[in-house]
């Protein structure tokens, strides 16, 4: 992504542009950009997640690219990387969707996306899913840390998974930072998740939507030698604990102070 309002795909052998792509949720303020007295606006500015998944109306394995606007603004795209059919190049038919916050629907949960996305096909079920947090600052009428679930394919919702914990997911929260644990086929078994309060979540994504928010699992808070939550930013990264004992170890670094 940029701050000229393009995202962009380029081959990394030869440094060739295939794609260049203008989220319709930041043409709105693209005007801005040869305006003479312009001062500096983000546009394009969140990171990138790859994934293989399998979609399409008869499944095949695609390679996607998600992202979200980061401080640029509230929305989330998808584009399959390769060419489709009969094309040997990059074009429409590979933008898959594009999601916008608003004040209605499924765009109140909808913040600035900070960080990356999680991409993969959810155990059980086989669905390919792109998984993030709503990020910061999701419309008023909802304001508070979610787990945002989507069909890779078409953008769909999947499930949004909100912590029913009334203490640990208060007003003022979202969703950072995602890390899944995969099985030994690849599909996505757990889901860790940092919010804005510095609580870290644990998911069950094969679960239904009401199942995987009242049963989500607050494991770790982070607070400071004043005992005061601190907020999780930075990105997660989830291992196997180490000498075979069980259960897993969350890396992480708060990322904001």
């Amino acid at each position: 992504g940029s701050n000229d309002g393009m995202y962009r795909l380029v081959n990394a052998l030869t440094g060739v542009e295939r794609l260049a792509y203008m989220p319709y949720s930041v043409l709105t303020d693209i005007n801005k950009l040869p305006n003479y007295n312009y001062a500096h606006q983000y546009y394009v500015d969140g990171p990138s997640g790859f994934g293989h998944v399998k979609i399409g109306s008869t499944p095949a394995w695609r390679n996607i690219v998600v992202s979200g606007l980061g401080a640029g603004g509230k929305a989330i795209f998808a584009i399959d990387t390769a060419p489709t059919g009969t094309n040997t190049t990059l074009g429409t038919t590979n933008v898959l969707w594009e999601k916008s916050g608003s004040a209605i629907g499924d765009g109140i949960y909808l913040g600035n996306i900070m960080n990356k996305p999680i991409i993969g096909m959810i155990h059980d079920s086989s669905k390919p899913a792109v998984i993030v947090g709503n990020g910061i600052n999701s419309h008023a009428f909802h304001n508070r840390a979610s787990l945002l679930v989507y069909n890779a394919g078409n953008g769909n919702r999947i499930k949004f998974c909100t912590p029913t914990d009334a203490a640990g997911n208060a007003a003022g929260n979202g969703m950072t930072s995602v890390s899944a644990v995969r099985d030994s086929d690849g599909e996505i078994v757990l889901v860790y998740a940092a919010d804005y309060l510095g609580n870290i979540w644990r998911f069950d994504v094969a679960e239904s939507e009401s199942n995987c928010s009242s049963n989500a699992v607050k494991v770790f808070t982070a607070k400071n030698s004043s005992g005061a939550n601190q907020a999780i930013t930075g990105e997660l990264t989830v291992i196997k604990a180490p000498n075979n004992l069980p259960g897993y170890m969350i890396l992480f670094g708060t990322g904001r102070y």
